[in-house]
């Protein structure tokens, strides 16, 4: 459900109505929305939408997961797939066209934290282009002035580049020496407090940047994180949502994709070698935690089956004490006689 309008213009402003909006959330399409004026977006079920029972599911679920995280987007397996989407790979153009974009590679579904707080699944890419930091705050170059900087560099004349995984692949001598002509570029003479920008290239989740000896070196940057976006679409029917069979095991097994799936990093630099990342690093979850608390899941049958068989044996230790005392009420009764 929206918390607050996500838009600043003003003719959005006076159209938008966050009654309406969470009316049409999935909550308040299958449950309903309390604040609602009217009394049919009140009691849910719009347009046919079933109300979920969610029978059995502890509400801490509710209080930690989205409603798509276990009802929307691919099933997931313990690697992300790719997708092709409209307006990034520019499907369904009208008309004839020859194009056939497979870059960026959209790798889904990440279950990762949302703007709530809650897990959700998303859509996600790794950026990958050139830049210029200054004040440790990086600026995108335009992919034209890198191929007019560094053409012969970058091998992109070619008609024909050779391509591995979709990419012309690109060595760390190249982003050595490509950043170095850009470092040229933008240097300037005058400058005697050193506040020139810096050339730099994001891939991989990591800066690539050159040290005072010229030597290419990489690290951690707030530019180099992944971009993701929230999916709602395709929405599974019940039958094939996350724990639908009863079974917790879906996404409390030790090897469960909901958590302990594996996420595709997409790079032009050695894009022949496949690297992941864990599924937990981008849910904000402590893996050791997860796969204790999974642990327990395999014992938890024979736990069920302990509590059965101590419940009958109880039962049947009542009911012989029971019978003793029938049978003493009633030698009792009879000697008094």
């Amino acid at each position: 459900e929206p918390m607050a309008n996500p838009h600043a213009s003003s003719d959005y402003l006076k159209a938008f109505d966050i009654k309406k909006v969470a009316s049409y959330s999935c909550r308040g399409c299958h449950m309903g929305n309390p604040n609602a004026d009217n009394l049919a977006d009140k009691m849910g079920g719009h347009l046919g939408a079933p109300i979920p029972e969610h029978k059995g599911i502890p509400p801490i679920h509710f209080e930690k997961l989205s409603c798509t995280a276990c009802h929307s987007g691919k099933l997931p397996e313990y690697e992300t797939g790719r997708v092709r989407t409209a307006r990034i790979h520019k499907l369904g153009l009208h008309g004839r066209h020859a194009m056939n974009k497979q870059l960026p590679h959209v790798v889904t579904p990440v279950f990762a934290r949302s703007a709530n707080g809650k897990i959700a699944p998303h859509n996600m890419i790794w950026p990958s282009f050139w830049g210029l930091r200054t004040n440790d705050v990086v600026k995108p170059l335009p992919p034209l002035l890198v191929r007019e900087i560094a053409s012969d560099e970058l091998g992109v004349e070619s008609k024909n580049p050779e391509r591995i995984n979709d990419w012309i692949e690109l060595s760390e001598e190249q982003i050595g020496k490509v950043l170095k002509l850009i470092d040229d570029e933008y240097k300037s003479d005058s400058n005697e407090d050193n506040s020139d920008p810096e050339a730099v290239y994001i891939a991989a989740g990591s800066l690539f940047s050159l040290n005072n000896e010229g030597e290419v070196i990489k690290a951690k940057h707030k530019s180099a994180e992944p971009y993701k976006w929230p999916i709602a679409h395709n929405v599974r029917p019940a039958s094939q949502s996350l724990g639908s069979n009863g079974n917790c095991a879906d996404c409390h097994s030790q090897d469960a994709p909901f958590i302990f799936g594996k996420v595709e990093v997409d790079t032009p630099i050695n894009p022949g070698e496949k690297a992941t990342i864990p599924m937990t690093e981008l849910g904000g979850l402590d893996p050791l935690y997860y796969q204790s608390f999974a642990f327990t899941f395999l014992f938890r049958p024979w736990m069920k089956g302990i509590v059965i068989f101590a419940c009958v044996l109880i039962g049947l230790v009542l009911l012989l004490f029971t019978l003793k005392g029938m049978d003493r009420i009633i030698k009792m009764a009879g000697k008094n006689k």
